[in-house]
């Protein structure tokens, strides 16, 4: 009995150490089941941060393209930071744009009127932290995209001159709807003594201001600011000068917004937060002149009209030297709105009484006496166009055909007048303009005359030649980079 019990006592020692044996064994797997499993849960979070990852990138990417859509003339260098969350994750991440110009050069940023003709959009993305990790999760998306400018502005300046501006002499501009009659010019500007003007000016040369020369909007010019002599005028807007300097110290003339300069600013006004010397604000926005031709497509255009212009009877007439009269005596006073084409020059010497729109083609342009402008019935609008067209000549500047008013060239307010020649136009002393003037060449206005500014419509005028407003993109490419 002693042999069997102490047989039976070995038999249980052994199964105490395979149970051990099995527990250890178990444990380990289980050990090892946890293992995979949390190795596996990582995997999965780092494939779903990756996913995100690539999700914000592209995000970043297509909100680049979006704003650049929507910036206008300014498209921005990049976007502020932002981020995208799914569930226990988020990812920030940032966009930067290049620009290109035609060759493919880089564009400093912002472009301050630099043309770009396509834009890198980089977006890169990264997580948060998983846990017990230590790296995020980082992406990187781009796209390529071609930049088609659009061009959308119609002709919207009071005054434009693709040469040289200058007034003499008591000017008064005033606005539409308050200090919007703005000045435009691709060379330089001139005001001088006792000139008003109720909008901005723009120059791509230089802005010279001299004695009482006061501006309602803003003054930007493209070489410099300066005075010519003593300035007791004033500034309602900003000044800036884009490559040049600002010097305002005779007489005691005032900005009342800041000024910026790339060079030196000279103005007795400074203070601190005023003005910002060596610190260019770019060009002003280059405005090409925009082209009105006198050929059959654009004459068939002014033949159909549009939903905002009404369609205009053609009629030529090259007769020279019964053509003044008959504007005056038919074509003034036709039942429906009348476009004469000829190519005689037209020297209106009586007043002009318009019972319908008229607009003036000629090649020989134009030349009136002391007369007035009004409508046949009093209050009821009426649009006066005279037009030279831009393919009258082979090339600009231009001094001839001229349209040239002498002296108390005059309108009733219900007549509003654009002007339109490539070549020079010159309006003499005490005349009077309601409505626009674009010249080709030189404008050069004269003595005591007052303008109000009235948008005109114009038909026919070449879309390629109108200002970009802004850049529709195109993707060439988009892709990962890593």
């Amino acid at each position: 009995m002693y042999r069997s019990m102490r047989r039976l006592t070995t038999d249980e020692g052994n199964v105490l150490v395979v149970a051990v044996l099995i527990t250890s064994v178990a444990l380990s797997l289980a050990l090892v089941g946890i293992q995979v499993a949390m190795n596996s849960t990582r995997a999965s979070g780092v494939d779903r941060q990756r996913i995100l990852a690539v999700n914000a990138a592209e995000a970043g990417v297509d909100s680049g393209y979006t704003a650049i859509q929507t910036a206008g003339m300014n498209p921005p260098c990049g976007l502020p930071s932002s981020s995208v969350k799914s569930g226990p994750d988020t990812a920030t991440y940032t966009t930067t744009i290049t620009y290109y110009d035609a060759t493919g050069a880089p564009l400093a940023c912002p472009l301050n009127g630099a043309v770009p003709k396509q834009a890198l959009i980089k977006a890169t993305a990264s997580t948060n932290l998983l846990a017990g990790g230590l790296t995020k999760g980082s992406r990187t998306m781009e796209a390529l995209v071609n930049l088609a400018p659009l061009n959308g502005i119609l002709l919207n300046k009071a005054i434009f001159a693709d040469g040289s501006l200058s007034f003499d002499n008591k000017t008064t501009i005033t606005g539409n709807n308050g200090a919007d009659a703005d000045v435009y010019t691709n060379s330089s500007y001139s005001c001088a003594n006792n000139e008003n003007f109720a909008g901005s000016i723009y120059a791509q040369g230089s802005i010279t201001l001299s004695n009482g020369c006061t501006i309602a909007g803003n003054m930007w010019a493209k070489i410099g600011i300066n005075t010519s002599s003593a300035w007791n005028g004033s500034v309602a807007g900003y000044a800036k000068a884009g490559t040049g300097t600002i010097t305002l110290n005779q007489g005691p003339g005032t900005v009342t917004g800041n000024l910026y300069a790339a060079g030196t600013i000279t103005y007795g006004g400074c203070s601190a937060g005023k003005c910002f010397p060596n610190n260019s604000p770019g060009n002003p926005p280059v405005e090409p002149f925009p082209i009105i031709r006198g050929d059959t497509a654009t004459l068939n255009q002014w033949a159909a009209g549009s939903g905002s212009v009404p369609a205009y009877n053609v009629i030529t007439d090259n007769t020279c030297g019964t053509i003044a009269n008959k504007i005056n005596t038919v074509y003034s006073q036709a039942s429906t709105p009348t476009l004469v084409s000829t190519t005689c020059q037209v020297t209106l010497g009586s007043d002009i009484v318009l019972k319908n729109d008229l607009a003036i083609f000629t090649k020989g342009g134009i030349s009136t006496g002391m007369i007035s402008v009004s409508s046949s019935a009093i209050g009821t609008k009426h649009n006066l166009h005279f037009i030279v067209p831009y393919d009258t000549v082979a090339s600009r500047p231009c001094t001839t055909p001229t349209i040239d008013t002498d002296k108390k060239f005059q309108f009733t307010d219900d007549v509003d007048l654009f002007i339109y020649s490539p070549c020079t136009i010159i309006y003499r002393n005490q005349s009077q303009h309601i409505g626009q003037i674009y010249g080709g060449s030189d404008v050069q206005i004269h003595n005591q005359f007052t303008m109000q500014f009235r948008p005109v419509p114009v038909l026919g005028v070449d879309p390629t030649s109108l200002p970009t407003v802004s850049y529709v993109p195109s993707i060439v490419f988009k892709r990962e980079t890593r």
